[in-house]
């Protein structure tokens, strides 16, 4: 019996990992204005941060979600929080899909989807669909995400 009293006196820790996905130009142009680019696979309520190498420009929204065991359990799809975007407008275009909108201060603005897929071996990808290419700069995509562990 001490083995399951020591267990639920462990109090577990939150701790909060970066990831961070460096989106390079490749032959003077940016992958992410030709096409979907993979980001780190996580799950779980998510702090997303874009930001375009040309201005520096930064844009920040929170998603929640890739919960479940299973594919067709309703809480692996990601949801936008509603409220948390700054420096951008956030539009659902269907379940797990994602248009963000940055105002003019990011080079005139541009146009990002980011698509979540609720399976756990395919990570969400990230492209920028509006006419003002990202071209020979960077774009950096960072993702915050929490892990429980045992003290």
């Amino acid at each position: 019996m001490a083995g399951i009293i020591q267990i639920y006196n462990s109090i577990p820790r939150l701790k909060r990992v970066v990831t961070n996905k460096i989106i390079s130009p490749v032959s003077g142009a940016n992958p992410a204005d030709a096409g979907p680019v993979k980001l780190p696979n996580t799950r779980g309520n998510l702090i997303i941060v874009g930001t375009s190498g040309d201005n520096s420009f930064s844009w920040t929204l929170e998603v929640n979600g890739g919960h479940g065991r299973f594919p067709t359990d309703f809480t692996q799809n990601f949801f936008f929080q509603i409220g948390s975007n700054v420096n951008c407008t956030v539009i659902t275009l269907q379940t797990n899909k994602l248009e963000i909108t940055t105002p003019a201060g990011d080079s005139g603005g541009r146009k990002y989807i980011l698509q979540f897929k609720p399976l756990q071996s395919v990570p969400p990808t990230v492209q920028q669909i509006t006419g003002n290419i990202i071209g020979n700069n960077t774009l950096t995509i960072n993702v915050t995400y929490c892990l429980i562990v045992n003290t």
